[in-house]
Order: C-alpha cells, then structure tokens, then sequence
C-alpha cells in the first residue's frame, strides 16, 4: 500500500514565515531601529549650518569696505553670493576671504558669486570691496558651505568639512557604528537561521538604504569628511522598511513604491528635494525636469507592468475606467508635459502663477504702488489707487495645490515659486483635461481605441501640448471646464439622466471667472438642456450659482465692471479688423491656424456638420457658441495671438469638437475613418512636437520681424513655420551657424525689413545706453564657440559696445569695444564651455549716432 502525501490549501501553518505575519516583520523592524539610530548617533545633526552665513543689504560708497559676518569657521571654502539691487551693477565689487587675502572678483549675472577660501591657520574675515567710482548696493547677501549637497528644506544631506562638530563625533560616533554593525549582523543571522528566506528581496529592500548610508557615511569618514544627515533623510531612510514591515500583499508594496516615485517626482519640481544642480545643463531651460520625467516615466511603466501582473483589471477601461485613465493617461500626459521644463512668461499669465503664492503670504490680491513701482505695471489695470491683473484671475486659483506644497515644503525666491507654480498647474490641469476627454469619449463608445485615439489626439496633437500645459494662461483651465461640462452633458443625454444634465451647469457656470468670452458655452449648455429636458433646467441653473456668484464678486466686487480687468477691450474700437481675415488666419494659417496644427480637427468639423443636420437640438447651440466665439477673436485686433507657439485662441474650440466627432460615432466607427483620424492625428503630433520641446525660442520667432507690426507676413509665412523654425537650434550642436537670436524687443530699437528674415534693427544712440541682445540660460555642451554679431556705422558715429559673457558657474567676462565711426563692422567673441552648462549673452551700445544691427549668431568651433 502505496501513502501519498497531498498538499492541502488553506492558511500556512503557525511556524511558516509570511509576509506581514509571525516574528518576520519584527526582525525588520529591530534591523530598521539599529540601522536608524547607529545613523543618528553617526550622522545626525542639524545641518542648517551649511547656509548658516547670511545678512541683509549693502551699501558700499566708492572705497567702501563691508565686514561680513558671523561665519562659521568649520568652513574651509565658500560660496558667497549676492543680489545686486534693481538698476545698480554690484559686478565690480571685489571679496576679501582674510587679512590680506587674494581678491575674489565676481561671477554671474543677476546675482555675483565669489569661490572664497579660508586662509590657512586664520579664521574667516570675509570683506566685500567697492573699487569703482559710484556707490553700490546688494539688496542681500547669503554664503553656503562651498561641500553642501542640499540646504533647503527637506534638507536630504549635506556634506560638511573635516572639522565640522556635531553630536557623532568622536567615541559616541565610533560606539553607534559598531552598535549599528553589530545590531545588523546579528538580525541577518538569525533572520537565515529562522529559515526566513521567503520575501527576503523585501527585506533587503528594506534594509539596504540605511546600509548604504552607513558605508557611504564610514567611506567618507576614511577621507576625513564628515557626512551630515537631516532628520527629515533619516525619517526617509526608515520608510521604505516601515511599510514594508506592514503590508501583507506585494500589491501595497507596489502601490507604496508607486507614491514614493511620485512623492520624490513632485519634491523636485516644486523646488526642493534634489537640487536642480545635479541634473547638469538645460535641454531646453531645466534639464532636471527632462530628467526627472525620464525616471519617473521608467518607474510607471514597470510599477504598471507589475500592477498589469497582479491586478490586470485594474488596466482595463471597460472595468475599472478611473484607475486605467489614470494609469495610461494622466501619467504619461503630466510626465510629458512637465519634460521641457519651461513656462512661459507674460502679463497674462504671471499674475495667474502668483496669485495662489501671495494669498498664502497674507499679501491679498491687490497690488500696491511699491510693487508696481519695483515690478513694472503691464498686465495690470489701475483700480482706485490699488491694482489688479488685467486677465481673468479664475485661472490663478487653480495654482493653491501647489503653492501650498511649496509653503509646506519649501520656499524661496518669488519669481521662481511663481515659476514652478505656474508650470506644474497648467500641466496637471492639461492632464486631467485629457483624463476626461478620455473619460467622455469611452464612455460614449465603449471602445477603447477610439477613446485612445481622440485623446492622443488632443492631449499631444492639438493646443493642449504647446499652449496649456506651456503655461498657466486662461485657455488651460478653461479647456479643462468646458470638457468637464461636456462630459456631464453628453453623459446626461446618452444615459437620458437629468442628474447629469443639472451638474453640467456646476464647472460651465466658472467659466466666465476663468475667461470672460467663455461664457457662451455656458450659455450652449444652456440651451441643449432647455431643448431636451425641461425639466433638468432648475438643477443646471442651481449648480450654476456658485460660479456665477464667483464671477460677480470678482468682477464686479473688485473691479466694479461685469467685464472686469476686460473692460478696457469692451468696446468697438478694439475689433477693426476683417472678419475674414482674422477667421482664415485662426483657422488655415501656417502659424496660428487650427486645421494647420491639428489637421484632425478637419474630421471633427466634418462630423459636426452631419450631427447638426441629424441632431440639430444637440449640434446648434455648441456650432452657434463656436461660432461666436471664434468670431469674436476673428475681429479683435490681437487676434493673432503673439506671443505663442500655435493655434492660441482657438484652443477652446477643440474639445468641443472632439465631444461632438466622438458622440456622432459613439457606437462604432468604419476602419476608414479610423485609419484616416490615426494618420491626422500622428501628424498633428509631429507637428507640436518642436512647439513644446521649443518654448524658449517662441520669443525669437515673435520679435523680429516684429508680429505686432508685420502681422499678415508672419503669420502668413510658410518659410518660417514655426514647427521648422526650432531647426536652427538643432544645428548649434551639430557645429552650424545659428542664425539669428533674438534683439532686445524695446521703443529704441526700431525693426527694419530683411528679405532673408534675420533680425535686421536700427537704433539712435543716446545719453543712456541701449540694450540690444539679451540671450538667457541657452544650454551647450562642451567646446569652443564664437558670438558675433554684424552691423553698420552711419559716418560720424561714435559708438561703443559692452558685450556680458557669463557661462554660468563656470566663466564671466566683459568685453568693451570702440565701433569705427562709418561702415560696415562685425563683433566677435570667443569662449568655451568646459561642462555642459548654461550661458547668458548681453551686448549694449552707448555714444551717439545711428547704429544698424543684424544677425547675431552663435557659432561652434570645435571641441
């Protein structure tokens, strides 16, 4: 008689390790304690000390001299910095590091910079110099531990000099490193002994951080450094184990990895966590942006791989539509956005960005005097004897998630808060817009892929990509407003519920508080209600109510007009031009027309058109409130839109259209059209693509020749498209000429017709001098480079130019030349970029006479 043993399911029995249950979770947790207080003992410290040198202004007469001070004298080398004063040049100050030390002389622009080192066997005695004749002021000035990783909160290390004291050093050091030693050993075997092999690639996991701390920390103690850890590092450090030890599924342990990845993603692009100085130069402005989204991008697609392997439900719209769109869709499309690392910048889309931050500073939405007198006034309208953005302010109340984060975590100078602000709200809500694009289409159809499609469509290959998640302007929220009052709508009559049909009013009643012209989709709304459920028509006015009453307090408690800062626009004067001039550039103009940027959209009209002649109730009062607000823009007098890459005004038009292409082939859509609309819309995304990677130079596509003056040429231009235009900074890396950067846009330089399209401009000379270059934070790699820039005399001229050079962190120089008195002359600077890195270029001129300038370029030498 044969005996089988059988294996029976059912609970493991009581002695076999699991995960999160028996004595297993308590050895990690005793490993996680030793690790964590040998590092606290070893490393623990504050390390505020590594900025711990700072004061406030300076004023140095000619032959001034400035004690700077308390230093900490556990430093050996430095860096000092400080903000020059709006309108005065604190270049020419020199740096003392001790009594008759060697002078440091200034780097940077914006901000000077001195490498300062300590004497050796003095103590520090740091003084700022004014040699030069007039009077200097630095608004504030801040040294930093020149060995400091990271300062600011959350401070994650910081690497301090030999003799830095602290509560490690010495035996109380030595005695937590065995203790930390001793403690780790002894859990590794008796975790082996137990049999505890089961899950140890978790343990490890978990383990492994603190260790490498520890070997990194006991490394550099070796060299006679000293690694100084932040309590907010060793909370960090402990984490990961923490909620390793309490989970009881892997499927938390990926959902945990999912949030750190995000955590760490987030941390670094609102500004603090690792410093942007890691990430080397910028790709198009900040290179850590590009880089972060990379490894973020990376870490999703396996954490989703793994979430596919255990839960791969979850990954499937048709049953679990919210987690699949936020998977496939609002990931990748943040991800994407936030990669160029750039804002842009502008009267209407600044105060956006800092509104959230100044309500969180107490400072109110009001712009005083002081401020309008330190900042400038363009964007601002003039009310009492305060003042308030000119552009609808909805759209800034959008930035408090992030401002609170920032305030919570970080802080810093204003106008980078603002920055980042507005950056990281227009792409999360140009990623949610596109999560319920995706939402409303596959819930029309049920067909994943056509759902796929549209959204691609819309999220890479229409205004979304180069526009609203550019920057924080009106056009993202509202596209995100008006797809959410689509969904509700479209959702209500598919589903013949009234309940959708009254929430449709809720995010279609705040869009005349994000932009005043977007009030007739409301109204469109409206009126498809009305039409098909009468009864619905109280609940849609009842959820209307709050954004009605936001837009009357705004504009008409703050501004005292119902048109608030637009008042100014509201009138006939400001729509001259030719309604069909305006609609055929809007629509079919190489650099703003719509049909030109997102070809698709020419599917979406042609389903628009049927639907009205099918479902008229439907169709009419969205075609009537596209068409009035297309034509709106059509006769402005701005209409084109400067300032922009793309198909700007027309922005709010494409999720109608896409809603109405997506409800007239909700049930199923022929393989023609689905061929033709793949076929559009991977050529809208070729199109867009160098308008996002690219948002830097859209200043240079603007200026010269100017659009404000030569409207029709520009626009109009097909040999300067603005998806080819970007071409020209591909080829500085391969060793061509670029040609052309961009002249300082002002009332002195006054632009002058060139056939070839160069930046051509004429300037008169004057007592002050003229800025004619500025060219900020352009990114090259290694190797030497030539600047020049061409020019003419008029006979009996005297002109000089002073040209800045700063490589940042790397080199600064001035160079001043005498310009012949007549003909033709050319300027020319030689440098080298020793590490990829920034560089900023300005030239101005000073005499009298008359000046014309012409292409100035930046061309590569060699390695």
């Amino acid at each position: 008689m044969e005996t089988h043993l059988t294996r029976q399911a059912g609970p493991a029995p009581a002695d076999t390790p699991s995960l999160g249950r028996g004595p297993a979770p308590a050895w990690w947790l005793a490993a996680l304690a030793v690790a964590l207080l040998g590092l606290a003992l070893l490393c623990g410290t504050d390390p505020g000390q590594a900025g711990g040198a700072q004061g406030g202004e300076l004023l140095l007469p000619p032959g001034g001299r400035v004690l700077l001070g308390p230093w900490p004298q556990e430093w050996e080398r430095a860096l000092l910095r400080l903000d020059c004063a709006p309108g005065q040049d604190c270049f020419e100050l020199q740096a003392v590091a001790g009594p008759g030390g060697p002078e440091a002389t200034a780097q940077g622009r914006g901000q000077a910079r001195y490498d300062l080192r300590r004497p050796a066997g003095q103590a520090w005695r740091v003084e700022v110099v004014n040699p030069g004749p007039q009077t200097a002021v630095a608004r504030q000035w801040r040294a930093v531990n020149f060995l400091a990783v990271n300062s600011r909160p959350p401070r994650l290390a910081l690497l301090l000099g030999p003799s830095a004291p602290g509560a490690g050093q010495g035996g109380q050091a030595l005695a937590g490193g065995v203790a930390l030693a001793g403690g780790v050993a002894l859990a590794l075997v008796l975790w082996w002994r137990q049999g505890r092999r089961r899950g140890s690639w978790m343990f490890w996991g978990a383990a492994l951080p603190p260790l490498a701390a520890l070997a990194l920390a006991l490394g550099l103690w070796g060299l006679d450094l000293r690694l100084a850890l932040a309590w907010e590092t060793l909370a960090l450090l402990g984490l990961p184990g923490l909620a390793l030890a309490l989970v009881r599924r892997p499927l938390w342990a990926t959902l945990l990895g999912l949030g750190a990845v995000w955590g760490l993603l987030l941390a670094t692009l609102l500004g603090v966590g690792l410093p942007p100085e890691w990430f080397g130069p910028p790709l198009v402005q900040q290179l850590h942006y590009t880089y972060m989204c990379g490894l973020a991008a990376l870490a999703q697609a396996l954490l989703t791989w793994g979430l596919y392997r255990q839960r791969p439900a979850w990954l499937r719209p048709g049953q679990h539509p919210v987690i699949a769109s936020l998977l496939w869709v609002a990931a990748p499309c943040l991800l994407f956005y936030l990669a160029n690392g750039y804002t842009v910048f502008g009267g209407d889309a600044t105060y956006n960005g800092l509104l959230a931050l100044r309500l969180l500073g107490g400072h109110g939405l009001y712009y005083d005097q002081a401020w309008v007198a330190a900042h400038g006034g363009w964007g601002l309208v003039e009310v009492g004897e305060r003042f308030l953005p000119t552009f609808p302010m909805g759209p800034g109340f959008l930035g408090l998630p992030t401002a609170l984060i920032q305030r919570l975590l970080g802080g810093g100078p204003e106008h980078l808060l603002a920055a980042w602000n507005q950056k990281v709200t227009a792409s999360w809500v140009a990623a949610a817009a596109a999560v319920v694009m995706f939402q409303l289409v596959n819930r029309l159809g049920r067909r994943a892929g056509w759902a796929a499609l549209l959204t691609l469509g819309f999220a890479l290959g229409s205004s979304q990509l180069g526009i609203c998640a550019s920057t924080l302007w009106q056009h993202g929220p509202t596209v995100l407003f008006i797809t959410l009052g689509l969904y509700c709508l479209l959702r209500g009559l598919a589903e013949d519920d009234p309940r959708w049909l009254g929430l449709a009013g809720l995010p279609l009643g705040f869009l005349p508080v994000l932009r005043t012209q977007a009030v007739l989709f409301h109204l469109a709304g409206l009126a498809v209600v009305a039409w098909h459920r009468p009864r619905a028509l109280p609940g849609f006015i009842l959820f209307t109510l709050p954004g009605l009453a936001a837009f009357l307090a705004v504009n008409l408690g703050l501004y005292g007009s119902i048109f608030g800062g637009y008042a100014y626009q509201a009138h006939g004067a400001n729509f001259p031009t030719s309604l069909w001039e305006g609609l055929a550039g809007l629509l079919l103009s190489p650099n703003r027309g719509l049909l030109v940027f997102s070809p698709f959209m020419l599917l979406a009209l042609w389903a628009t058109a049927r639907l009205a002649l099918r479902e008229p109730r439907l169709a009419w009062p969205l075609v009537l409130a596209m068409a009035g607000f297309l034509a709106a823009h059509a006769k402005f007098d701005g209409w084109y839109a400067g300032w922009c890459n793309g198909a700007r005004y027309t922005a709010e038009l494409v999720p109608v259209l896409l809603a109405l292409l997506a409800w007239r082939y909700r049930e199923a859509a022929g393989r023609g059209l689905r061929w033709a609309l793949g076929g559009l819309v991977g050529l809208a995304m070729l199109i867009n693509l160098p308008l996002h990677l690219f948002v830097p130079q859209v200043f240079q596509w603007n200026i010269f020749p100017d659009i404000d003056q030569r409207v029709l040429e520009r626009v109009w231009d097909w040999r300067d498209w603005q998806p080819l235009h970007f071409r020209h900074h591909l080829a500085l890396g391969q060793g061509r000429v670029v040609p052309a950067f961009a002249l300082a846009r002002n009332q002195r330089l006054t632009p002058l017709p060139d056939p070839d399209l160069h930046y051509r401009v004429g300037v008169e000379l004057g007592p002050e001098p003229v800025e004619a270059l500025k060219v900020v934070n352009l990114a090259l790699g290694p190797g030497a480079y030539r600047f020049s820039l061409r020019g003419g005399a008029a006979p009996g001229s005297q002109a000089q130019a002073e040209l800045t050079l700063d490589v940042i962190n790397q080199e600064g120089r001035r160079q001043r030349v005498d310009l012949p008195p007549g003909g033709a002359w050319e300027l020319s600077l030689d440098f080298r970029v020793g590490r990829a890195g920034w560089v900023d270029l300005g030239l101005a001129f000073s005499g009298q006479g008359h000046l014309e300038l012409a292409t100035a370029q930046v061309t590569r030498q060699g390695d």
